[in-house]
C-alpha cells in the first residue's frame, strides 16, 4: 500500500478526519477552509543487510498541512495530528509493518500569509520507517 494511502486510513482512524471531506492525499482542495492534505517528499536512503540485493526498510517522509480560518484552529488539527503520529512503533498498515513514526519538525505556522481566502496553514514533518516486502 502506498504511503499516503497507509498514512490517511491511520489517521482516520485515530482522528475525526474522513479521506476525500477533511483529509486529502497530494493535494489540498480549495474547499474547504478547514481540512488536512498529506505529502509525500524524499526521505533517507533506505536500510540493506549484507547479501539482501535490495533495501529491508524504506525511510520515507511526508508533511502534513493543516488549513483553517484561523491560525489556533489549523495548530490544533495538526496538534492533535501530531500526538497520534509521533512515536508510533510496530503498527501495521495495509499488510506492512511499519518500524516507526517519527516527527522531524514540530507543528508550526506554514508561512508568513495567508492565502487569497484569507485561511492560515501549520505543518509538521516526519520520517516513517517501512519494512520492505
Amino acid at each position: 500500500m502506498p504511503i499516503l494511502d497507509a498514512i490517511c486510513d491511520y489517521l482516520e482512524t485515530g482522528t475525526s478526519l474522513v479521506e476525500g471531506t477533511t483529509l486529502f492525499k497530494a493535494t489540498m482542495p480549495p474547499t474547504p477552509d478547514a481540512c488536512v492534505a498529506i505529502y509525500e517528499y524524499p526521505g533517507r536512503p533506505g536500510v540493506y543487510t549484507y547479501g539482501s540485493g535490495g533495501a529491508k526498510v524504506e525511510m520515507p517522509r511526508i508533511q502534513i498541512l493543516s488549513r483553517a480560518l484561523t491560525y489556533a484552529a489549523a495548530r490544533s488539527t495538526l496538534e492533535t495530528i501530531y500526538t497520534f503520529l509521533d512515536g508510533k512503533t510496530a503498527v501495521t498498515l495495509g499488510g506492512t509493518l511499519y518500524l516507526g513514526i517519527f516527527a522531524t519538525t514540530a507543528p508550526a505556522a506554514a508561512n508568513d500569509d495567508r492565502d487569497d481566502s484569507n485561511r492560515e496553514y501549520c505543518s509538521c514533518n516526519f520520517e516513517i520507517q517501512k519494512v520492505v516486502g
